[in-house]
């Protein structure tokens, strides 16, 4: 939480001339709290969520969300969930707010091999990328095999999870 200058209390703006003279006068700078809202994709490169910054407490902010191709919306989650395109936030207290992504299709099996993946997995994905053996492990179905597959497979084989 921060403040945020508001007001002067004589309505003059924030940098403004006053008179002293032999009557004593108070001036009474206003200040109203602003709340972080704190936005992210996740993945990180699947997409963009706007706004992120500071706003006054009380207010209302809509978030949205912008996916890069290939990726798709799935939910919210954080401070708020859901589904819908965008979200109506009353800011009363910090915030985080997520918007998941997905690619159509896309899956961590690897084509007639074991269920964990091994060196040799990436071997033969290099193999299909290079058009030296056929071309079955897009992962990601964007119609190539290519570094973004490969980086799956070792990802799933440190056992970090399948995401992309």
């Amino acid at each position: 939480m921060q403040y945020a200058f508001a007001s002067w209390s004589d309505g003059g703006a924030i940098n403004h001339a006053i008179d002293v003279t032999a009557t004593p006068a108070t001036y009474t700078a206003n200040f109203q709290a602003q709340y972080q809202l704190t936005t992210a994709p996740f993945p990180e490169p699947a997409g963009v969520v706007t706004p992120s910054t500071g706003f006054a407490a009380g207010s209302t902010v809509t978030v949205a969300y912008t996916p890069n191709s290939p990726h798709v919306f799935t939910a919210w989650s954080g401070s708020s969930s859901g589904i819908a395109n965008s979200l109506s936030l009353t800011i009363d207290e910090p915030l985080s707010i997520i918007a998941n992504f997905d690619v159509p299709g896309f899956t961590c099996s690897i084509v007639s091999r074991a269920a964990t993946p091994t060196v040799a997995d990436v071997w033969q994905m290099i193999a299909e990328s290079l058009g030296l053996a056929s071309a079955v492990d897009d992962l990601n179905r964007d119609g190539i095999v290519n570094i973004a597959d490969v980086q799956k497979v070792v990802e799933a084989a440190r056992n970090l999870g399948c995401l992309y």
